[in-house]
């Protein structure tokens, strides 16, 4: 009854190369969902230029539907395969920030986070690393988790992102 599960076959198929079967789960989960959530899985903001992406979340749903099936039109690298491979990437991309970065206690997707969104637009990083804050103290301290520093580095980009607090979620 949840997307959850297909939404995770998908990204597991996705990563082992299985396109056209991580499609289809993809596209089973998608069909699980209310038109909410299925708003907030194919929100393309994230990838978009800031100014881009204002006008995008402005646009009636409507519009907002075409734009998306535009978008992902122009964006197919295969267009003689039945799938869109970038929109599998993407979809795994959002599946693992939904996963690893959101809270479902609180209520907080993945993408809603700022790793969220940084993993959909750029994907995994090249190097990632943990450090604990410097006065580490207790390891009981509850305090401590909210003071670990993160860092992704994308160097074929010349981008770092620095995310500061519980890994997983901020």
């Amino acid at each position: 009854a949840s997307a959850r599960g297909p939404m995770a076959l998908g990204l597991g198929l996705a990563r082992t190369g299985r396109v056209a079967e991580a499609a289809a789960s993809f596209e089973s989960a998608v069909a699980m969902l209310t038109p909410a959530e299925r708003a907030a899985i194919f929100d393309l903001s994230p990838i978009l230029r800031r100014r881009d992406a204002e006008h995008y979340r402005a646009l009636p749903d409507s519009e907002r539907l075409r734009f998306d099936q535009l978008y992902w039109e122009a964006s197919d690298p295969l267009h003689l395969t039945p799938e869109n491979e970038f929109q599998v990437e993407f979809l795994a991309r959002v599946s693992y920030a939904h996963m690893r970065f959101g809270d479902r206690e609180r209520a907080i997707r993945g993408i809603e986070t700022a790793p969220g969104v940084v993993y959909v637009r750029y994907g995994p990083p090249d190097v990632a690393a943990a450090f604990p804050p410097a006065s580490a103290g207790s390891v009981t301290d509850p305090t401590i988790a909210n003071r670990v520093i993160t860092v992704w580095w994308y160097p074929q980009r010349k981008l770092r992102f620095v995310f500061r607090g519980t890994p997983g979620v901020g």
